[in-house]
Parts: structure tokens; C-alpha cells; sequence
């Protein structure tokens, strides 16, 4: 996968590889290769092995691009293009039930879906509201509402899992009953 992104105002080029089994590819940032090895510990978390060195990665992506941390240190990385690709990038890395993570510590302050509906990707779904800014924080993928880990009025940490949408290889998705 190739990417152009914007980490404050620097332009820089990402090149990924394929994921193999072990869950290892490699990464090009800017003129340096780096071996990584992802190991998910949640949804939006994840330890990435990058030489051989232990980092703590968390990612939640809106429509203005991803805020990342990596090791305590938070960046907005914005899409020199799309950013589709990044979002895509990161919910291939994951397994089972994906969903919509808080951006930043912020209060919910509206639903826009409830558990068993239907989504599409891109589709609204929470609005929060962290000094005094209102995002609305879309689908990542299509699939059911699996769970509403939030109600209005919640006081959200960066990173929580506040709605969980189950995808097409969730058993859930074919059962209504069960959504």
C-alpha cells in the first residue's frame, strides 16, 4: 500500500507491505525501512514491534484524517489524498467486531444509529463534543449495530470503543436475534 499524508504540515510517503501469517510486513516512512509486527490488544489498540522495539499504537480515523498515538505522543495524521486508505489500511488489521472509537476525550453528544441497525460505511453515526468542537464520527465499515458501549451525556476517554458494528464474518450479522 503506498499513502501520502500530512503529520502536522510535513508531507511524508508511507509504503506497507502485505500482513503475512505471523502478522509482520514491512514499512518504508520517508527514505527509511522499517520491519513491523502488528499484535491487536482491542479495537483501536495494538503493540507494534517496529526493529525489534516495543510501542504502544492506538488509531481512531474521522473525516478529517487519523489521530494517532504512539507511545503517549498524539498526532493528527491528515490525508495528502485520500484518506480512505487509511482507514482501510487500519480496519484490515483488525479482527471481529469493528466499530466508531473516540477521537479525543469528549462528551457523546448525540446517538445516530441503535443496536441491530444496518449500516453502510461513511454512514453518521455519534457526534461528540470536545472543546467546544462537534465531530461527527462515521461507520468505518458496513455491518450491524453490534453494541452502544456510551449514552448521551458520557464523558468519552481517546480510544474508547463507543458503538461496535459487526461485519460480514461476525456470526451476529446473519442473526438478527443475536444483534
Amino acid at each position: 500500500m503506498h499513502l501520502k499524508v500530512k503529520i502536522a504540515e510535513n508531507e511524508t510517503r508511507i509504503h506497507t507491505g502485505d500482513l503475512d501469517d505471523s502478522m509482520a510486513t514491512w514499512m518504508t516512512l520517508g527514505d527509511r525501512r522499517y520491519h513491523v509486527r502488528i499484535t491487536p490488544i482491542s479495537h483501536h489498540r495494538m503493540n507494534l514491534e517496529i526493529d525489534g522495539r516495543n510501542h504502544a499504537f492506538s488509531v481512531a480515523a474521522n473525516r478529517d484524517g487519523s489521530w494517532v498515538w504512539v507511545d503517549g505522543r498524539t498526532r493528527l495524521v491528515r490525508p495528502a489524498g485520500d484518506v480512505a486508505a487509511l482507514v482501510e489500511a487500519s480496519t484490515t488489521m483488525r479482527r471481529g467486531p469493528r466499530g466508531v472509537s473516540a477521537p479525543t476525550p469528549a462528551t457523546v453528544v448525540q446517538i445516530l444509529v441503535s443496536k441491530g441497525d444496518l449500516v453502510e460505511k461513511g454512514q453518521e453515526m455519534a457526534v461528540v463534543s470536545a472543546m467546544k468542537m462537534e465531530s461527527t464520527l462515521t461507520a468505518p465499515a458496513a455491518g450491524r449495530v453490534a453494541a452502544i458501549h456510551c449514552n448521551v451525556g458520557d464523558v468519552v476517554s481517546a480510544g474508547d470503543m463507543m458503538i461496535e458494528i459487526a461485519g460480514p464474518e461476525d456470526e451476529t450479522l446473519d442473526d438478527p436475534d443475536n444483534a
